[in-house]
């Protein structure tokens, strides 16, 4: 299983019941996907290579926003 990193950001406000997102880069490591957040409106999340997800609207457990929050290991 290869974990990696997505980077989005959020355009307009936060609903946990769906929200408009710019895909901004996907990264090896946390602490990468962390650097690219350029302000608070970004996110990160962890994905697994080669991984079907659910084609429902589900926000993914290990979601972090807002980025503000966010410290790198």
């Amino acid at each position: 299983m290869t974990e990696l990193w997505i980077c989005g950001q959020l355009k307009g406000k936060w609903s946990p019941k769906g929200s408009k997102w710019e895909f901004q880069g996907v990264f090896s490591k946390r602490s990468k996907a962390v650097k690219a957040c350029k302000n608070s409106n970004y996110f990160i999340y962890p994905v697994c290579l080669n991984e079907e997800y659910p084609m429902t609207s589900v926000l993914p457990s290990d979601f972090e926003y807002p980025i503000s929050l966010i410290t790198t290991e």
